[in-house]
């Protein structure tokens, strides 16, 4: 994971140079510039792990997306990934198996969203709180164990995000499990700054090796490689 917090302009500029024509084009499409810059450092944070995991030049790196429009290496190498970032996170989960990773900045919330998005179980947890704070603390607690198991099954949200419940696993001290499509999940929440929730969705024999934080030269150092 990545902060990109303060990150020297000098830093982004070099980095433009190891994305595609495309991935280019589309970032600059965004109209504000925080946003422009953690679609940039999430595209370069995940170059950078693939080509560390592979021992590949990034230059022979090519993705694709399934059918349902999530992005995949192109050759089929045993290497699966997934990216997330909001506020000033960008973090990335690789693994043998399919993997999601959400992380979301907290914000106030529609209570709305909820009844519309989350099942009953989901909708009890998050009202059980009488503080406003604890509430929202839930809310983005569910979105991003919901979130990141959509991600990792690969359907996207043509797996509705009421049709399977992260509760009782989101509160069983940092690690459940969850069935989604028929298939065993797990589920981790590793600590991030107060105000993020951050979750991880893989398949129960995948190992954890924790969260790594890198730096902004680290990544564009393995990119020159």
């Amino acid at each position: 994971m990545l902060s990109v917090d303060a990150l020297p302009a000098s830093a982004s500029d070099a980095g433009w140079q190891f994305l595609t024509e495309e991935k280019r084009a589309k970032l600059l499409r965004f109209r504000r510039e925080e946003d422009r810059q953690r679609g940039l450092w999430a595209e370069l944070l995940l170059r950078s792990i693939v080509c560390n995991q592979l021992g590949i030049a990034n230059r022979s790196i090519a993705f694709v997306t399934n059918a349902y429009g999530k992005p995949q290496l192109a050759t089929d190498v045993g290497l699966h990934f997934n990216v997330s970032h909001s506020g000033r996170w960008v973090v990335c989960l690789t693994d043998e198996l399919p993997v999601g990773v959400d992380v979301e900045k907290h914000a106030p919330f529609d209570p709305k969203i909820a009844h519309s998005f989350f099942t009953e179980a989901e909708v009890r947890f998050l009202e059980e709180p009488a503080h406003p704070e604890e509430r929202q603390h839930r809310f983005f607690q569910l979105w991003t164990a919901k979130e990141s198991c959509i991600k990792a099954v690969g359907k996207g949200l043509s797996l509705p995000l009421h049709s399977f419940s992260v509760v009782p696993a989101i509160s069983s001290d940092g690690l459940g499990f969850v069935d989604v499509e028929g298939g065993t999940w797990q589920l981790r929440e590793p600590s991030l700054d107060l105000g993020y929730s951050f979750t991880v969705c893989c398949k129960p024999q995948a190992v954890w090796n924790g969260a790594e934080q890198v730096t902004a030269e680290t990544i564009l150092t393995q990119l020159k490689a």
